[in-house]
This record gives C-alpha cells, structure tokens and sequence, in this order.
C-alpha cells in the first residue's frame, strides 16, 4: 500500500512521514506541489493508495490537484485527506466539493499529528478494520 503526502512545508512533510511509518505505513513518497505529483504519475504510471495533501501548495492548490485527480476515470478511484494550517469553512467546503475523504486543520503540537497520523492509518491501511464483522 502506498501514500503519497503532498506538502511544500519540509518540517510538515517529513512529520507527517514519521508518523505515518511509526503507524506502520511504509510505501510513502514525499512532493513538493501538485505538478510532482501528476509528473511522476505520468511518468511511472505508479497510482497511490491515497494522497494527502496540503491544501495551500504552490501553484496548484491541493484542492485543484484534487479536482484533476478526481476528473481522471484512471484515477479518480484514489482517496485524499486534505491538511491544512486553514480552518475557513469556504476552504473545507471547497475540499470535500472537490472530493476529499476526509480535512484536518494542521495542530499545532506533536500529540494531535499523532492523532491525525493514527486515524489515516485506521482509515486507509489497517485491513482488520474492513474485515471485522458488521455491529
């Protein structure tokens, strides 16, 4: 299973990385901006498991990197978890229009990155999840 993280902060990337691997995630590639992604896509035809994606990136936004994503029959399978230092109610809304699974608003201390780095792998990657039985 692969993720791909999308985060021109280096410090937020690479938090964000650390946590998900102490999660247990392994495959995750790191990009600085929307263009990254869509390049190495093309380039490889490698499709992620999810993206999650900051929301203010340069260039395209992650909420634009969404909607192409989205508007790709190839790709459009794929779930992304927009983290943002944004909490306007346009943005959030903008995102999940776009298609996103889930928004977070970036914490600010280390025990809420663990928080959010726990839900995505519970989410996404913890197959014993989609395997228990219904309640």
């Amino acid at each position: 299973m692969s993720l791909f993280i999308v985060e021109d902060s280096h410090v937020d990337a690479a938090l964000m990385r650390e946590m998900l691997e102490t999660e247990g995630v392994r495959d995750i590639q790191l990009f600085p901006n929307g263009e990254a992604v869509l390049d190495k896509i093309g380039a490889t035809g490698k499709l992620p498991n999810l993206l999650v994606v900051d929301v203010r990136l340069p260039g395209m936004t992650g909420i634009e990197l969404v909607r192409k994503i989205k508007a790709d029959e190839a790709m459009a399978h794929i779930p992304a978890v927009c983290i943002s230092t944004s909490a306007l109610t346009e943005e959030i809304a903008a995102a999940y229009k776009a298609g996103v699974s889930s928004y977070f608003v970036k914490p600010s201390n280390l025990e809420s990155y663990e928080l959010i780095a726990s839900a995505i792998h519970l989410t996404w990657f913890d197959h014993r999840i989609s395997r228990a039985a219904p309640v």
